[in-house]
This record gives structure tokens, sequence and C-alpha cells, in this order.
């Protein structure tokens, strides 16, 4: 039951993809805190401390770690290539995260909209073509490959 046989993701799957999710999450909300850091530090003018004599900054450094750990466990859970384009969604987490804590609006301004968009629009590709990339990836097999019918006639008539 999993993605090389045609049906769908199993259970360790998901527990991968939604672990990818939160993790992806996590590394967005260390970054906006730790540019809020940047910012109040900024702010101080002449009286600016170095970046890590700040517990802010601390804090979203070890939110990071954690999110990064996460991510890492998550590739033992599914593949790299359902994991790896799932993080895209940190992108929009991003956008969403520095309206609030930055107190921005990078969502409203048209150069982030359309990244959010390539995006979000881009994630339902990414997992169509699994059960035939298992296939397709065996060096030599082509024709093995179009008599367990998959890929397009065209090729079979290449052969």
């Amino acid at each position: 039951m999993g993605m090389g046989d045609g049906r769908s993701h199993d259970d360790i799957t998901w527990v991968g993809i939604g672990l990818a999710i939160f993790s992806n999450g996590l590394i967005s909300v260390s970054l906006n805190v730790q540019k809020y850091a940047h910012n109040k530090n900024e702010a101080l003018g002449d009286a600016r401390k170095p970046y890590h004599h700040i517990p802010i900054w601390w804090i979203g450094m070890l939110i990071n770690a954690v999110g990064e750990v996460g991510n890492l466990v998550a590739y033992g859970y599914a593949e790299a290539t359902v994991v790896t384009p799932i993080g895209a969604v940190g992108v929009i987490f991003g956008a969403i995260i520095a309206t609030f804590i930055l107190v921005s609006c990078p969502v409203c301004r048209s150069p982030p909209m359309c990244g959010t968009d390539a995006a979000l629009s881009s994630l339902p590709l990414c997992g169509m073509p699994g059960a035939d990339r298992a296939c397709w990836a065996t060096r030599g097999r082509d024709f093995d490959c179009l008599q367990q019918g998959h890929g397009s006639g065209d090729r079979a008539n290449s052969t």
C-alpha cells in the first residue's frame, strides 16, 4: 500500500507529510521571531546590542532548530519527492505570519502575492506523477514499464 503500486499514500507517509507541514510552519515562525528581534534592536539606534545577546533572538533560533529537526524526521517517513515541495508551504506561512509578528502586510503587495499564488498552485502538482516515477526511474527498462501500462503509446512505437 505505498506510492509505487498506484494506490494512495500509506499512513506512515501521511505522518511525514503532516510533520513536514508543521515543521515548515515552525521554521517560518522562527525566522519571523528573529526578524522581530533584529527590528527591535535596530530601533535602539546607537544602543544596539549584538544579536546573540538578545533573548528573543535565541528563542527564534531554538524554534528554528526544532523545526529543522522535525523536517529531517519527516524525510524518514515520506519520500524526499513529497517532503521537499512542502517547503514551499513555509513561504506561505512566512507571508501570513509576518503580517502579525512584524506588523507588515507582505500579502497585500503584488510581488509576494505572486510568489504565494505560485506556491499554492504548484502544491497539487507535487504528487501527481508519483506512481509512474518509480517505474521510469529504472534505467534501461523502459520496455518493461510500457508492458506494465505506464507511459505513453507514442514511446512504445519508438522502441
